[in-house]
């Protein structure tokens, strides 16, 4: 088993032009969850794997540990940590010049210091938040979100095809959990740290067997047994270290061990069979959606009632099918998910830094005609008209209001790609958050669980629940978000405080402080057909909320 090798070899990047300047440390990260400074979850574990980012800080070539015990220097590279005057020289895992790994030694005090990078003489420092333990999951795709890596007890990987079910003993994979007695640069002696560790899954606390060390410095591992009552692609997994939480990550869970799904979504497998056989699907999304928000910026209030439609019919390779299974793929029922972002308010100095922005899909419009019509139970047509001249595929149009009732979508004769097609559907009351008022009239508890209640919807719908929390210091805007997905039956949903406490506090007098929590539906993707088209569908949804303080 090489997952040490594999987790930490992955978080390697494409070696850029290294020049003679001195180290410039920007950011130390725990590489599993890549969560970011300025948030409550932020810091460094004893013990624990962790990256500094930034430029000059090693060979412009990858350097590795070739093998235990791990070195105090590598390829000229190596790093110090001092808190509260206490200095520690980490084991090095791997250096490059835009980003180092190394373990911090279990010995090094908690509490905020410094961390100094040197390389081929010269040294740069950053600052380090140093805790005890600070539980980050690995991902597949190594950006601390989506998929967790999550094994069975051969390691055989749980995945949308080979999904875990209830009883099942897994393997949490990640780094964090706290110090040990032994040496850091050695393979550990795998035993349990007692570390007291909350794994929720689903929402749902599942019993822990195991957490401690595996057999390589640094990494560690969860054994848990997966609870009762939970299926579906994206199932939350979140773990809880006092009041530290973890990146929120996903996995599968199905009744059988097979192949999972998601009554509220639509997963890229749907779409294979077409893949395989054409090498391109087409597919048509046609969305309404009525939005009611008041937000409080600084003791001014914001009121906005926006109702809009769109219509998207394109072509897609499989490279680029993911671009829409996001919007059509909406999470699973009793789960939870956060994203977290910071932001540099410095950017155009040196030593800062700027996300690229992901490259958007280049895919082929296709045209279904001069316009979409929605026909609503009462009041006036909605039409959907290209949004830009000469650009075949995209449609939009306002919405005033929508009520329940029967509808009628038709493109009329259609268009020379999507033929002429017609789609009837009934759509329920509208959910109303029921209990907003007392929701949003106090300060919200972050350590403890909120409960939301609503009256209304189909009951064979989702519900969707949003909140953001953001905050600033002089250099840094940092803030997080997390969606939450219930069945609109239930009537009420209760957001588990180890969500919660993945926001940063709100200030709201601060103009660079906001925190608003959303309450709405979406329907269920109505698949619908038409001449040129692999799939369609229709969806509907809406929501209220506002302003509030999280603390």
């Amino acid at each position: 088993m090489h997952f040490y090798r594999r987790i930490t070899l992955s978080l390697m990047a494409a070696a850029g032009c290294l020049m003679a300047q001195n180290p410039a440390p920007v950011s130390v990260q725990n590489p599993a969850s890549n969560i970011l400074p300025g948030l409550p979850n932020f810091g460094i574990a004893q013990g624990s794997i962790f990256v500094v980012y930034g430029t000059n800080l090693g060979p412009s070539t990858i350097s590795v540990a070739p093998s235990l015990p791990l070195p105090a220097a590598l390829s000229g590279t190596s790093i110090e940590v001092s808190v509260n005057g206490t200095p520690v020289t980490t084991p090095m895992v791997y250096t490059l010049n835009t980003q180092v790994a190394a373990v911090l030694p279990s010995n090094t005090p908690t509490g905020t210091g410094t961390l100094t990078v040197k390389y081929n003489g010269a040294s740069g420092s950053t600052p380090i938040t140093v805790v005890k333990s600070n539980f980050g999951i690995s991902t597949v795709n190594q950006t601390g979100t989506g998929p967790a890596v999550v094994t069975f007890g051969d390691y055989s990987v749980v995945s949308g095809t080979k999904s875990a079910k209830a009883g099942d003993t897994l393997i949490l994979w990640g780094t964090g959990l706290g110090p040990i007695t032994g040496e850091d640069n050695v393979a550990p002696t795998p035993s349990d740290l007692g570390t007291p560790v909350t794994v929720y899954v689903g929402g749902q606390q599942a019993n822990v067997v195991y957490r401690g060390r595996s057999a390589e410095p640094g990494l560690d591992q969860i054994n848990f047994t997966v609870p009762s009552g939970i299926t579906g692609c994206a199932v939350s997994v979140v773990v809880q270290t006092g009041s530290m939480v973890s990146n929120t990550t996903t996995m599968a869970i199905a009744s059988d061990n097979g192949a999972c799904s998601d009554p509220s979504g639509i997963s890229v497998s749907a779409f294979t069979p077409v893949l395989s056989s054409k090498g391109t699907v087409s597919v048509g999304l046609i969305d309404l959606f009525q939005d009611s928000i008041a937000i409080n910026v600084a003791g001014q209030k914001i009121n906005q009632n926006v109702g809009f439609g769109s219509a998207v019919f394109e072509k897609y390779t499989a490279d680029q099918i993911g671009s829409i299974t996001g919007l059509l793929k909406q999470g699973s029922l009793g789960s939870c998910t956060v994203t977290s972002f910071s932001t540099p308010l410095n950017s155009g100095t040196p030593g800062s830094t700027t996300a690229e922005p992901t490259p958007i899909p280049t895919v082929i419009g296709l045209d279904a005609g001069p316009s979409i019509t929605v026909t609503p139970p009462s009041g006036s047509p909605i039409v959907l008209k290209p949004t830009t001249a000469g650009q075949k595929g995209d449609y939009s149009g306002d919405v005033s209001a929508i009520p329940a009732g029967a509808y009628s979508i038709s493109n009329g004769s259609g268009g020379v790609d999507v033929g002429a097609f017609t789609k009837n559907l009934t759509l329920a009351a509208p959910v109303v958050w029921s209990n907003q008022t007392a929701v949003a009239g106090a300060p919200i508890d972050r350590t403890k669980p909120l409960t939301l209640t609503w009256t209304g919807g189909d009951p064979a719908t989702s519900a969707y629940i949003t909140g953001t929390s953001t905050g600033a210091t002089s250099t840094t805007s940092y803030g997080a978000t997390f969606v939450c997905v219930a069945p609109i039956g239930a009537g009420q949903f209760t957001i588990p405080s180890s969500i919660l406490l993945a926001l940063p506090p709100t200030n709201a007098q601060s103009l660079s402080s906001l925190g608003y929590l959303v309450m709405g539906s979406m329907s269920n993707p109505v698949q619908f057909t038409a001449p040129g088209l692999d799939f369609g569908y229709v969806l509907v949804g809406g929501a209220s909320g506002g302003s509030v303080t999280f603390q």
